[in-house]
């Protein structure tokens, strides 16, 4: 009896790291899970079964159910907003005994990031001359600076963080 119980406290430790290891990938790739929310459009690939406009979650049909999908439009406030983009304040830094300055350039539509041009790219040239750019793109996928740093680029990668916080404060 006790193998057996070892081997089931194993096997269920075993599904609670997977469990883990899922949740954690699934929030580092910026996955949903769930309903979706009001600035996400609803995408039914069936037509809904229901007596009235408004959707059922039942998955019987009632005795009125319609053939078709009744359309609902709805847009978000990213789609219907126009772009607007903001500079942010030169942050003047240190890094592999060079000083830089980052400064950027971040575009918006509505309450999304839409792009980040790097105006002043902290200290040109160098091996780690193509950071900016990767940190713009991180900061796209994250929506805003709460995203890592970059191994061997911290002060640059703080630097550009509050490049960025000083250009979303402004918006």
């Amino acid at each position: 009896m006790r193998k057996a119980t070892q081997n089931i406290v194993g096997v269920i430790s075993l599904g609670v790291l997977a469990a883990s290891w899922s949740i954690g990938q699934a929030a580092e790739s910026g996955l949903v899970v769930g309903a979706p929310t009001a600035t996400e459009p609803a995408a039914t690939a069936e037509p809904t079964a229901s007596a009235t406009p408004s959707q059922s979650s039942s998955a019987e049909p009632t005795a009125g159910a319609s053939a078709k999908p009744t359309p609902t439009p709805t847009k978000s406030a990213a789609t219907t907003a126009a772009s607007v983009t903001k500079k942010s304040d030169p942050i003047t830094y240190v890094a592999e005994k060079r000083q830089g300055v980052m400064q950027i350039s971040v575009t918006k539509k509505g309450s999304a990031i839409t792009a980040i041009d790097i105006l002043s790219g902290g200290t040109e040239g160098g091996e780690y001359s193509s950071v900016p750019g990767v940190l713009a793109q991180a900061a796209i996928e994250a929506q805003g600076s709460n995203f890592g740093n970059i191994s061997r680029a911290t002060h640059t990668t703080e630097a550009f963080k509050k490049a960025l916080e000083t250009a979303l404060a402004k918006f």
